[in-house]
């Protein structure tokens, strides 16, 4: 299979965002960056006072900070074992969930959901779901939840019991998976990266 570059890989990422601009809360102006309607940024136009500049400076470090996060989250999914087959709908239910921060913690009177994945820690606590019995798994330690390998191979582990259906964005993720033509990461699968 031929190798892709970098570029590539990016470009994935860029139609990722276009597809699911809307859900991804990215605006058109990122979108337009994304699909490389504006050129890039020289060193003299990030000091530049014409508002048309800085604009454009703005977009360019939000489609760049985006960019950074979703190709981040593939790649922990990825290390973590999820299939290429899973990977968009996964990748959807992260962004959904926690916007890709895996700091990200929602703590209240009904749930204490942590990490990527949100995990819950009141529901998976004990390993049982409480929609499913009879199928135990781990218990999920409160800590690690935070670690963004540990909370996605956790996550894995429970959609390979009980598939989408502990997650509330499941549906709308589901959604915006079938309306794509196809995976969008999955060629990532047959590169080697290069760092």
């Amino acid at each position: 299979m031929p190798r892709r570059s970098s570029w590539e890989a990016t470009y994935s990422g860029a139609h990722y965002i276009a597809v699911n601009r809307r859900s991804l809360g990215v605006g058109a102006s990122t979108w337009l960056l994304a699909r490389g309607r504006y050129p890039p940024l020289s060193f003299a136009d990030q000091g530049s006072l014409d508002p048309r500049v800085r604009r454009r400076a703005s977009a360019w470090r939000h489609a760049r900070s985006v960019m950074d996060s979703l190709l981040g989250v593939v790649l922990i999914l990825i290390s973590a074992g999820w299939s290429a087959q899973d990977l968009d709908m996964a990748l959807c239910v992260v962004m959904e969930e926690s916007e890709g921060l895996p700091t990200a913690h929602i703590a209240n009177e009904r749930e204490d959901s942590r990490g990527l994945f949100q995990l819950n820690i009141r529901a998976w606590r004990d390993g049982e779901w409480p929609g499913a019995a009879n199928r135990p798994i781990p218990p999920l330690d409160p800590e690690a939840a935070f670690d963004p390998i540990y909370n996605a191979r956790y996550a894995l582990v429970v959609y390979e019991k009980w598939g989408w259906e502990p997650w509330s964005t499941s549906e709308t993720c589901a959604r915006i998976v079938r309306s794509r033509p196809e995976s969008t990461w999955t060629h990532l699968f047959e590169v080697e990266p290069v760092w």
